[in-house]
This record gives C-alpha cells, sequence and structure tokens, in this order.
C-alpha cells in the first residue's frame, strides 16, 4: 500500500478508538443526567465532570498520531483500508503491551537480556542503535566460550 494512504488510514484507526472513548464518556455523562431527572432533587452534572477538553484533545492527538505512525511502519505489510485502519487502532494497545513487557524494558535501558538460559545472552552496546535491536539485529553476543560474534535473531552460531 501507498504509505502516504497508509498514514492516512492508520490516523483514521487511532481517531475511531479516541471517538468511542468518547463516546463511553458522553454516554456515562447521558446516564447521570437521566438519573438526576428520574429523583428531580439534585442539580445536573456539568459535562466536564465527563469530558475535559484540553487532556481529551491532546490525548486525541496523540493517538492520531500513533495511527499514523502504525499505518506509516506497516505500509509495505498491509493490503487494504481496513487493515490500516485496524493498524492504527491497534497503535496505542501496541505500544502499551510493549512499554509492559519485561524484555522491552530491559534491552531500553541497556540490560543484559537472556536469549537462552545458559547458551549465550544479546548485550547492546553503548553505541548499538535501540531500533536494530528491536529489530533483530544484535551488536554483541557472548556466548559460552567467550567469543563474540554478529548474530541475527534466529541464526544460530557454531
Amino acid at each position: 500500500m501507498d504509505w502516504l494512504a497508509a498514514v492516512g488510514y492508520g490516523a483514521i484507526g487511532g481517531s475511531v478508538v479516541e471517538i468511542v472513548t468518547v463516546f463511553g464518556h458522553l454516554t456515562d455523562w447521558q446516564i447521570e443526567r437521566r438519573q438526576v431527572r428520574r429523583v428531580g432533587r439534585r442539580r445536573m452534572p456539568h459535562i466536564t465532570r465527563y469530558v475535559d477538553p484540553l487532556a481529551d484533545s491532546l490525548v486525541a492527538l496523540s493517538r492520531i498520531l500513533l495511527g499514523a505512525s502504525a499505518g506509516f511502519v506497516l505500509h509495505s505489510q498491509v493490503t487494504g483500508a481496513f487493515a490500516a485502519i485496524a493498524a492504527g487502532a491497534s497503535a496505542p494497545a501496541l505500544l502499551r503491551q510493549f512499554s509492559t513487557s519485561k524484555s522491552v524494558q530491559q534491552l531500553l535501558s541497556g540490560q543484559t537480556i537472556l536469549e537462552d538460559p545458559g547458551t549465550r545472552a544479546v548485550v547492546p552496546s553503548p553505541t548499538a542503535d535501540t531500533a536494530d535491536v528491536l529489530l533483530g539485529f544484535s551488536p554483541r553476543v557472548s556466548t559460552a566460550g567467550g567469543k563474540q560474534s554478529s548474530l541475527r535473531e534466529g541464526e544460530i552460531s557454531e
């Protein structure tokens, strides 16, 4: 898919997530208003208890940008508009998943990550590009014999 179209569809996917979220807040506001009308004693709830324009706008913008980024990154992998929209909609959840992953946290902090317990450990060098490490390029691999070699993920040293 053309990268520009994928970026646009990804942004649409990110905005869909925010629209659904805002809809949920508005529905909660509506339910409380109906309950107040039934009872008839309290003041109507103000919408700002459910929607914060500044914060919600910033979150919407970040979700749109994340969706557009996912569309850009995956433009060669997606073949249709629906797939690009789905990639954009899933971008915030994917980022949240990465941020809670212990191995990604270790990788970004430069700690040793065991690939196969007892056989070798990936040790990112201080000059290693984090993107290269995330993509499976191991700058230094220490093996049990103390030798170092560059390996791509899935390759086996002999």
